[in-house]
C-alpha cells in the first residue's frame, strides 16, 4: 500500500517562496527594463572601445549590455537610473544594486533552497542538481512545485 505524500512545514515554505520570488521577479522586470530603457533611450551612451567589436555597435541601446559602457558612461548611466528607480517606488536590499538582479538573486536563492529540503524526497543534493544542465534543472524544480502547490496556502495581503 502506497503512503500519501505530506510534505512538511518547511517544504511549504520552501515552495512558497518560490512562487514569491517568481512573482516578484515577473512583477518589477516590465518596470525596471523599462526605465533602464528610457534611460537608454535619453542619449548615447558609448560601448567601452574594446567592446565595440563584440557589440557590433557603438552605442549601448539595450539594458542587456549595459555593463559593455565606458566605467564613466556607466557612473551617469546608474544614476539615472537610479532616480527612475525611486520614482517607481522600488527599493533595494543594498545600495548599488538592480532590482532586477536582486530579484533575480532571491529566486535562485528560494530555488536553491527547495531543492535542499525537498532532498529527501526526490534524493537530489543542491549539488547533483547544480550540476544539471540547465532546463533539466528548470524541469526538475518545476516538477518539484508541482508536487508541493496543492499544499501551499498563498496569503494575499488585505
Amino acid at each position: 500500500m502506497k503512503s500519501k505524500f505530506e510534505p512538511s512545514e518547511s517544504m511549504k515554505a520552501a515552495a512558497l517562496a518560490v512562487f514569491k520570488s517568481m512573482a516578484y521577479k515577473e512583477a518589477i522586470k516590465p518596470v525596471v527594463i523599462g526605465y533602464k530603457t528610457k534611460v537608454l533611450c535619453e542619449r548615447k551612451w558609448m560601448v567601452e572601445e574594446r567592446f565595440r567589436e563584440f557589440l557590433g555597435q557603438d552605442v549601448v541601446d539595450n539594458p542587456q549590455f549595459d555593463y559593455l559602457m565606458s566605467i564613466s558612461d556607466f557612473a551617469k548611466y546608474y544614476e539615472c537610473c537610479e532616480r527612475e528607480r525611486k520614482a517607481a517606488g522600488l527599493t533595494l536590499r543594498k545600495e548599488g544594486g538592480c532590482p532586477l538582479s536582486e530579484a533575480e538573486t532571491a529566486l535562485l536563492e528560494a530555488k536553491s533552497l527547495l531543492i535542499v529540503v525537498m532532498q529527501d524526497v526526490t534524493t537530489i543534493s543542491l549539488q547533483k542538481a547544480l550540476e544539471m544542465p540547465s532546463a533539466f534543472k528548470e524541469q526538475f524544480i518545476e516538477l518539484t512545485l508541482r508536487l508541493l502547490a496543492p499544499f501551499v496556502k498563498l496569503q494575499l495581503p488585505q
